[in-house]
């Protein structure tokens, strides 16, 4: 099915529980090779690398991040380089089309910069990330972002990250990470761009000067 339609939202949930259903068998058989979650996440690179708007590609993809890192007992280093990877992976393919409105990316995107928050989410690639390190990545990651704005003025997506990277900077060290008229503007074009969210630019405006 997914050879056919390589996005269909079923053959992906088909497929999951089929691997689930292996997994279990599997154990039985032998605990030592029961899971199988090696083999999916190179799937969903595959699937990816074929079509890089494949939205359950990537979502697949974030939850078995997770089971892999632990599978492998990544350590502090090994899990670093692992979101390294990602986020080169991900940024060749958001450069590919910098003015896509193709949510799928963007939704990827922010998987991985949740890593660079104050509060440490559930089931973070890095968990102990230092403050100064988030700092570095929230810093390149705007820096690539405002590259990419060029030509692609009209794309939301690039606003909302640079928002939300710019808040979580901000959270961290009191300082915004761009000049706070410039955080400002960013507000403004969501607010044109994003018509149908109105009332939360307008709400994260407020807050931007209260």
């Amino acid at each position: 099915m997914l050879s056919l339609d390589s996005r269909n939202f079923h053959g992906w949930g088909y497929r999951r529980n089929v691997i689930a259903a292996l997994e279990e068998l599997s154990v039985e058989a032998d605990p030592s090779i029961a899971s199988m979650t090696e083999n999916e996440f190179e799937y969903t690179t595959r699937m990816i690398e074929s079509n890089l708007s494949n939205f359950s590609a990537w979502h697949r993809r974030s939850k078995l991040i997770p089971k892999l890192l632990e599978e492998r007992n990544a350590s502090h280093t090994e899990r670093r380089t692992f979101l390294d990877q990602e986020l080169e992976l991900l940024q060749r393919a958001l450069w590919a089309d910098p003015d896509s409105k193709d949510q799928s990316l963007w939704f990827y995107h922010q998987s991985l910069i949740s890593n660079f928050g104050s509060r440490v989410e559930m089931n973070s690639i890095v968990p102990n990330l230092a403050i100064d390190d988030k700092l570095t990545y929230i810093k390149a990651q705007i820096e690539d972002l405002l590259d990419m704005l060029e030509g692609a003025e009209t794309c939301k997506w690039i606003y909302q990250r640079l928002l939300d990277l710019s808040l979580m900077s901000s959270s961290l060290n009191d300082r915004w990470p761009v000049e706070f008229s410039v955080v400002q503007k960013w507000v403004d074009s969501l607010l044109e761009l994003d018509p149908l969210r109105k009332g939360r630019w307008n709400d994260v405006r407020q807050s931007l000067v209260s």
